[in-house]
């Protein structure tokens, strides 16, 4: 695990100092955790990572030693549970947003993870060292030690509040580690999830340390849920799904349905989206 141990000053934002916490204990509390229920709950779910650095990637895991998926610059790499990658033609789209797999309002075809590894063509041990790096330094996000953290930012972005809590990296040449976590818009616990990531972070070996300035990562994160007709739902749309259920329950007197983290498991199906657009296919 990689720990984190100096501190930085708060930030002052609109000229003046913004008092975010009572005590740097409450504050690693808070953090670490967050991270842990991040971990968690992103390990029920078909997790999404989108990569702006080191490059350009998007990242699909299923739950319980599931299907991967990687699409780069360079192609989609795929792989079924303890099978070795395989390599298809179809490039990252140009453009994907870092939030997207939070923001955007996406579906797929539940069935396609099936299909993930058992096409395509094979690729060498020397290839496959570049996805598997990949997802390491994704994983390395959510296990840092954030004893030293302190708290930057607190906001509102996309009509939910967000919290900013940065540290120092611990190599002197690496850039300040930066978690921002948010919370679900219809979520009535106290639990928040970190949808992004930066700092400098490398491989030596088979770990991960502290990196330089040249070793930025920069990450996003979210998560796709069961939904209607086989489909799948990406995060902002399965909020609005349980968002109508939790208005109509209201309506109709019954209780709350319950937050996203509620239903984690992704095989049980929920009510149909009302859209008002068209929603794009993966």
């Amino acid at each position: 695990m990689i720990s984190i141990k100096k501190n930085i000053a708060l930030i002052v934002i609109s000229g003046s100092v913004l008092i975010l916490s009572a005590s740097r204990a409450q504050d690693a509390k808070f953090a670490a955790d967050n991270l842990k229920y991040s971990r968690d709950f992103y390990s029920k779910v078909h997790f999404v990572a989108v990569a702006e650095l080191p490059q350009r990637f998007k990242y699909d895991r299923y739950q319980s030693g599931g299907s991967e998926r990687i699409e780069c610059d360079s192609g989609t790499y795929l792989r079924q549970h303890g099978k070795p990658w395989r390599h298809v033609d179809q490039k990252l789209l140009a453009g994907l947003p870092i939030n997207y797999a939070e923001n955007d309002r996406y579906l797929m075809t539940f069935a396609r993870k099936d299909d993930w590894g058992r096409f395509g063509e094979s690729v060498d041990k020397e290839t496959t060292r570049k996805p598997d790096s990949w997802i390491k330094l994704v994983d390395a996000a959510f296990k840092i030690e954030v004893a030293g953290v302190k708290p930057a930012e607190k906001s509102e972005a996309e009509g939910r509040a967000q919290w900013v809590f940065e540290a120092p990296s611990e190599n002197p040449n690496g850039v300040p580690t930066r978690f921002t976590f948010r919370k679900p818009v219809i979520d009535k616990a106290g639990n928040v999830l970190l949808h992004e990531f930066a700092g400098s972070l490398q491989l030596q070996g088979e770990k991960i340390v502290p990196g330089g300035a040249a070793d930025q990562v920069r990450f996003g994160f979210g998560y796709m849920m069961r939904g209607p007709q086989g489909y799948e739902v990406s995060e902002r749309v399965w909020e609005e799904i349980q968002q109508a259920s939790e208005e109509k329950a209201a309506s109709s007197g019954k209780g709350s349905p319950g937050s996203p983290a509620a239903s984690s498991g992704t095989d049980t199906p929920q009510q149909s989206a009302t859209a008002t657009e068209p929603l794009p296919k993966e």
